[in-house]
């Protein structure tokens, strides 16, 4: 990866304003303050990077883990429920936002806006059909185990 560089390259520089509003929505929401943690912007893209990519060479081989890391990706990356800028005091968590706030964008005929609503959308459909995916397996293997003890 020559593009991710010793800084993190061109991806956490898109991600850096974003980043930061995500970690002071979550210190004024929980009182968590993640600047303590020492990892960089760089590392946290890292991390998701290595998630989404583990999770799905798991998922492609049928597994449950795979499913659920990239559930937890989509999860984390995609509220895209247009909230107001400033937190109410009785749900301060609800303005959260972290990539795809396609909403606030003035420009509905901009490039911007239309590629943050697609992969908006794109990712709500991706959490039905993995939330799908488990519900269905799950299902399954109870079904074979039930078959299994009419059997015996």
């Amino acid at each position: 990866m020559p593009q991710f560089g010793s800084d993190g390259g061109p991806s956490v520089t898109y991600m850096a304003p974003k980043m930061a509003a995500f970690k002071a929505q979550v210190h004024g929401a929980t009182g968590l303050d993640l600047n303590v943690v020492p990892l960089q912007d760089k590392h946290l893209l890292a991390c998701a990077v290595g998630l989404e990519g583990l999770g799905g060479i798991l998922f492609v081989l049928d597994s449950d883990l795979g499913a659920q890391m990239l559930l937890t990706f989509l999860v984390v990356v995609t509220p895209c429920v247009p909230m107001p800028s400033t937190p109410s005091a009785a749900h301060p968590a609800l303005s959260l936002r972290i990539m795809h706030d396609f909403w606030r964008i003035q420009d509905t005929t901009s490039h911007a806006y239309l590629i943050d609503m697609i992969m908006c959308f794109k990712n709500l459909a991706m959490i039905g059909s993995l939330l799908t995916y488990l519900s269905m397996k799950r299902t399954l293997s109870d079904l074979a185990v039930s078959n299994k003890l009419k059997t015996h």
